[in-house]
């Protein structure tokens, strides 16, 4: 897990989770990944009753539906976002599922990297 404390957020190549200690104004995506298509998960989850957000988003992420993603506020609140690239990361294309800390977190989480894998009908 990695604790973010500063405004600016970096996705790693591979798939991790990130801790929000602060709000986050700029996120940078990878450049360029091994394989022309290649999927990251990210799990984004907030410190203590944490309400901060994320903004800035760049500009070669393509959201599902169109609407940057709002994170999960709220005690250990978790957002899970997935972006798929077809193009070695030059465009990226992102979704994302809040769910909220319960006994089943784990259910949760695999019920939202389900519904993100789902092609919509």
């Amino acid at each position: 897990m990695l604790k973010v404390s500063q405004p600016l957020l970096t996705i790693a190549v591979e798939s991790d989770t990130y801790l929000l200690l602060s709000n986050v104004t700029r996120v940078l995506m990878p450049d360029t990944v091994p394989f022309d298509d290649h999927r990251i998960f990210v799990e984004i989850m907030q410190s203590g009753a944490g309400s901060y957000t994320i903004t800035g988003w760049p500009s070669n992420v393509r959201w599902v539906g169109n609407q940057q993603p709002t994170v999960a506020i709220g005690d250990s609140a978790i957002t899970v976002l997935s972006f798929l690239t077809f193009d070695r990361g030059a465009s990226w294309i992102g979704d994302a599922r809040n769910i909220t800390q319960s006994d089943s977190v784990l259910g949760d989480i695999n019920a939202a990297l389900e519904a993100i894998l789902q092609p919509e009908t």
